[in-house]
C-alpha cells in the first residue's frame, strides 16, 4: 500500500470535493472486508450496506468537521473500519436492548468489569428512581456519558467524537464513572439509605 498519509490525503480531498469515483472505489476496497465481518458476526448482507452507508456519512462529516486528522500511523481505511464495527455492535446492542431494561445493561457493563459483587447489589435495586437518585450524584460530565451510552444507545466511538476525544479516553472516562458509581452506591448502601 502507498504511503499511509498520501493515501489518507487522497480520500480526504475526494470527500472535501465530492470525488463520486473515488469515494465509489474506496467503499468498494472495504465492503469486502466490512460485508465478512458483518455476515459472521450474524448480520445480513443489506445489514453490511446500511452499515457501509452510514459508516460513510459518518466519514464524510468527521472530514468536514476537521476530526479525522492525517497522521502517518492511522489509516482513513482502518478508520472506516472502525467506523463500520462500531455501528454494528450498536445495531447488536440496540437487539439486545430490546430484549432488556437499562439496569440489567448496566448490570451487564459491570460485570464485563468484574464488579460481580455490584451485580448482586443492583438486583436489589426496587426501583429504577433508586438508582436514577444515585446518577444525579455524579458530575455532570459522568451523567452525559452514562447517558449517552445507556439510555441513548450511542457508541463509545460517538460519544468520542462529539467531544474531541479518543474512543480509549472515552472508554477510560466511562469506567472512571462506573468506579464512581458503584462507590456512591456502596455508601448509600451502607448508610441504608
Amino acid at each position: 500500500m502507498q504511503d499511509i498519509t498520501k493515501y489518507n490525503a487522497q480520500i480526504i480531498h475526494a470527500f472535501w470535493i465530492k470525488d463520486d469515483s473515488a469515494i465509489l472505489k474506496f467503499y468498494n476496497e472495504l465492503w469486502p472486508r466490512v460485508r465478512s465481518f458483518i455476515l459472521k458476526t450474524g448480520g445480513t448482507e443489506d445489514q453490511a450496506k446500511d452499515i457501509m452507508q452510514e459508516a460513510t456519512t459518518a466519514l464524510y462529516i468527521n472530514i468536514k468537521q476537521k476530526k479525522f486528522e492525517n497522521r502517518p500511523k492511522t489509516s482513513i481505511a482502518t478508520y472506516f473500519i472502525q467506523l463500520c464495527k462500531y455501528r454494528w455492535y450498536d445495531v447488536l446492542k440496540s437487539a439486545h436492548l430490546s430484549k432488556t431494561d437499562s439496569i440489567n445493561v448496566l448490570e451487564n457493563d459491570l460485570t464485563v468489569q468484574q464488579e460481580d459483587d455490584l451485580e448482586n447489589q443492583i438486583d436489589q435495586i426496587q426501583h429504577f428512581s433508586q438508582l436514577h437518585h444515585i446518577i444525579k450524584m455524579l458530575d455532570k460530565r459522568c451523567k452525559e456519558i452514562l447517558r449517552d451510552f445507556y439510555w441513548k444507545k450511542r457508541s463509545l466511538s460517538e460519544i468520542a467524537l462529539d467531544n474531541n476525544l479518543t474512543v480509549a479516553s472515552t472508554k477510560n472516562a466511562k469506567y472512571r464513572c462506573m468506579t464512581r458509581l458503584k462507590k456512591l452506591f456502596h455508601t448509600k448502601k451502607a448508610l441504608g439509605v
